[in-house]
């Protein structure tokens, strides 16, 4: 029994001996698919090597060794940290020189053919295969998955594409070939998972296939289903210009396909809520789950998991967590994704007597839904060893646990504002989880948080000053994958990292089921409300009959008041897992989440000029502004964090297709760039 631990471990491995991928695409002739690819264990072997699709970075979603999922949230909920950065769709750069991923897709998609074409023997190649034909039923449903998921992404980047299901010979153009219409391909891709679903496991002829734990199965066939009928669903209802008549698919058509994919959607996901009834009753263990401390095995097990990327101590690891705290770290969350966030009784921030304002980051993260404090770092002021008349000292027990062991010293300030965040995340994550204050990965303490790149101290009240690590340009410090307990001294990391679970079905079915006419208050009390329950979060339950026109005056107008409230949540749990520029485009809600330029969070600026001790001194190039983007810059004035950059008119919606590599268009002047780009 192969565990994918196993299998990331044996392609770590390998990567030792070459620059590339474990079974990279090869000449058919080199390849000797009918040797390779013989009885059953053959054919599991060589589709472990299809598992690092996983971590592939040219992939919308993946779990790269740095960033990981973080990448495909960038650009609509997440910004660079660092200022000289900027979002390239908001200030319009982004052209043909930024495309990727066209040539490497296929390049995979070879590999995976050549497994479903051994099942077929095609063109006589694979003669010596001697699997039975449930067992070829098997394989090729295993190949028609990683053939889904490279095609998914194909789907919301490039829209029409080349649809290659053979292995093609080495002299044979394989990734340009006739791009063809968009609904064809997914309707293939679709009518693939249907088949995976009905035959991986050998069921529906009395056999039973199991590869082991934690491999591709019917729940990860559903999971795949669920998510690429939301995605085909949506983007056809809300991006229609991306479909036009055609022979294959008459216009007529559109309602019949919509209603096709949101029903394998909901019936998908409705089979996989009732194999994974509970989830688990931390929100932040399902992106830090313990390695032995309280007697956890990661995500092995873990309640609501379909499929997970495992990791092992000095084994196949990562460097996430580190990453996000060191001077390497790379995204905060913008500001209006902040203001989304729920208070905790289950109301948008405005006219919400709970919501305290933003003048301050402290007033800003009252009251709010606690996802909020789990996925950017919350607000607190401590004081390493000075004006120690106002600071108590204060010692965290050294332990053999990652950044722990070093035995953290601070002075914890007198006032309570200071510190109402530093025993909050104590209170509601488990201890070794989340902890404030924060380290940097060599066990330094950040005294502030906000803490602002290019101010001018280095220490002082609500992040007035930078302390070189774990800081951002707008306050809004990304740390969803940060743990206390995994050491992070070094780029090994090893908590598990999800690629299917439970969660992200449940908001996939709530959608469908708005978008069929079937949301009502007993779908949102099986899946929003089930999140909104769990015990580190304790948001009020969504009243459905509640929701009307003016249940949040500052969401975007085009959108149906409960829909936006099903969207939001989506946001709320998911942010961070990769989904957020695939769903800001196949809403064609892209412009509203993009074009504005946004500030960062609230401070009082004491020392405009110099920056001193509690004051809040500001580099050139990040300024002040109030509440109308006003620069203010005297002593005493509040205001809103902005970066100083230059915008040109922002989104322009031949973004919601990607263009394709400009070296591919020279190999083949046939290849058809996507509309709006030059070529």
């Amino acid at each position: 029994m192969k565990l994918l631990k196993e299998i990331s471990l044996i392609i770590s491995i390998l990567a030792c001996y070459s620059c590339e991928s474990f079974l990279t695409k090869e000449p058919l002739t080199q390849l000797s698919p009918d040797i390779v690819l013989s009885d059953y264990n053959s054919f599991k072997t060589y589709a472990w090597g299809l598992y690092d699709i996983f971590g592939e970075t040219n992939m919308s979603i993946h779990i790269s060794r740095q960033d990981g999922p973080l990448d495909g949230d960038c650009n609509a909920y997440l910004s660079n940290c660092k200022p000289n950065n900027p979002n390239v769709y908001q200030v319009g750069t982004y052209d043909t020189n930024n495309a990727t991923g066209w040539k490497k897709h296929f390049d995979y998609l070879r590999r995976v053919n050549t497994m479903i074409d051994a099942t077929d023997n095609y063109k006589g190649q694979y003669k010596d295969v001697t699997l039975s034909e449930e067992e070829k039923a098997h394989w090729r449903s295993v190949g028609f998955f990683f053939r889904a998921w490279v095609y998914a992404d194909l789907l919301a980047k490039f829209g029409d594409v080349p649809l290659v299901v053979n292995a093609l010979a080495e002299d044979e153009a394989y990734e340009n070939n006739t791009r063809v219409r968009r609904d064809v391909v997914s309707e293939r891709i679709i009518d693939d998972l249907e088949y995976a679903r009905d035959h991986i496991d050998g069921s529906y002829a009395g056999k039973s296939y199991d590869d082991g734990d934690n491999t591709i199965d019917k729940d990860c066939v559903l999971a795949m289903l669920s998510r690429l009928c939301l995605q085909e669903a949506t983007t056809r209802i809300y991006r229609g210009t991306d479909y036009s008549d055609t022979d294959a698919h008459p216009i007529d058509r559109k309602e019949e396909l919509n209603q096709r994919y949101l029903k394998l959607c909901i019936e998908s996901s409705e089979e996989l809520m009732l194999r994974y009834p509970e989830i688990a009753p931390y929100y932040d263990e399902l992106y830090t789950a313990d390695k032995g401390i309280y007697g956890g095995n990661g995500l092995a097990g873990y309640p609501g998991v379909i499929l997970y990327k495992a990791f092992a101590q000095n084994q196949a690891f990562h460097n996430h967590t580190k990453h996000q705290m060191s001077n390497s770290g790379k995204y905060q969350v913008n500001k209006q994704i902040i203001e989304m966030y729920l208070c905790r009784n289950g109301k948008p921030i405005t006219g919400n007597d709970m919501y305290k304002g933003d003048a301050s980051m402290f007033d800003e993260f009252s009251g709010r839904d606690r996802r909020l404090w789990m996925t950017v770092v919350p607000p607190y002021h401590v004081n390493d060893n000075t004006l120690q008349e106002n600071y108590v000292h204060f010692d965290v027990p050294s332990t053999n646990l990652g950044m722990l062991s070093k035995g953290l010293t601070y002075y914890r300030s007198i006032n309570p504002e200071y510190n109402v965040y530093i025993d909050s995340i104590g209170d509601i994550c488990r201890q070794y989880m989340k902890m404030l204050p924060c380290t940097n990965w060599s066990g330094n303490v950040v005294e502030n948080m906000p803490n602002l790149y290019y101010a001018k101290t280095n220490s002082g009240v609500n992040g007035s000053g930078t302390i070189g690590y774990v800081y951002s340009s707008n306050g809004y410090t990304f740390w969803k994958y940060v743990n206390s307990w995994t050491d992070v001294s070094t780029n090994k990391n090893f908590n598990d990292i999800p690629i299917f679970h439970i969660e992200e079905i449940m908001l996939n079915y709530a959608e469908a089921k708005w978008e069929s006419g079937q949301f009502d208050q007993t779908v949102a009390d099986a899946t929003i409300n089930k999140l909104r329950a769990r015990q580190n979060v304790q948001t009020a339950p969504m009243l459905v009959n509640e929701i009307n026109e003016s249940f949040d005056p500052a969401r975007d107008p085009s959108v149906d008041p409960v829909l936006w409230e099903i969207r939001r949540e989506r946001i709320m749990e998911l942010l961070g897992d990769g989904f957020g520029f695939n769903d800001i485009k196949r809403w064609g809600t892209a412009k509203w989440f993009v074009a504005t330029h946004q500030t960062g969070c609230g401070v009082t600026l004491t020392d405009a000029t110099s920056g001193s001790q509690h004051s809040y001194g500001l580099e050139p190039g990040i300024f002040l502004v109030d509440g109308n983007n006003y620069k203010v810059g005297k002593a005493g004035d509040s205001g809103y964090v902005f970066v100083d950059y230059v915008q040109v008119p922002g989104w322009n919606d031949k973004y919601y297709l990607e263009p394709i590599d400009y070296s591919e268009l020279l190999l083949d002047p046939d290849l058809n760039q996507n509309p709006g780009y030059s070529k």
